[in-house]
């Protein structure tokens, strides 16, 4: 569980920053 989390939670950090970064510039 804590491998499949730490595969899966740095997914989200990646994509979370892109909607961010575009929310943020917009």
């Amino acid at each position: 569980n804590l491998s499949i989390k730490s595969f899966k939670v740095p997914e989200l950090f990646i994509e979370m920053p892109e909607t961010a970064t575009v929310g943020t510039l917009k």
